[in-house]
C-alpha cells in the first residue's frame, strides 16, 4: 500500500493533470500521466470530492496561482514505481 487512503475506505479517484512522453522508452508511443487524487463525492463536479490529505500538489497549485506574478522557486517529490517494459 502507498498509504494514500485510509484502510477502512480506500476509494480514491484520479484526475489527470499532466501528460508527458515516456522518457524511459524514447521513440515509443508510451506516455506518463500525472494525476491528482480525490475523495469520491457523488454531488461534486464529475464525482470528485476534496483532495485526499496527501494530495499536496492541489494546495501548492493554489499558492502558485496567488503568486503567479513572481518567480517562485520550490521543489516537489513524486513517488512512482517502474515496471519492466513487458
Amino acid at each position: 500500500s502507498t498509504e494514500q487512503a485510509p484502510g477502512e475506505d480506500s476509494e480514491v479517484l484520479l484526475k489527470p493533470c499532466a501528460i508527458y512522453k515516456d522518457p524511459f522508452r524514447p521513440g515509443s508511443p508510451n506516455i506518463l500521466v500525472l494525476c491528482d487524487c480525490y475523495k469520491p463525492d457523488p454531488d461534486g463536479p464529475r464525482g470528485l470530492g476534496a483532495p485526499i490529505p496527501t494530495n499536496t500538489r492541489v494546495y501548492a497549485n493554489q499558492i502558485m496561482d496567488k503568486v503567479a506574478s513572481h518567480e517562485p522557486w520550490f521543489g516537489i517529490e513524486q513517488e512512482y514505481t517502474l515496471f519492466e517494459p513487458d
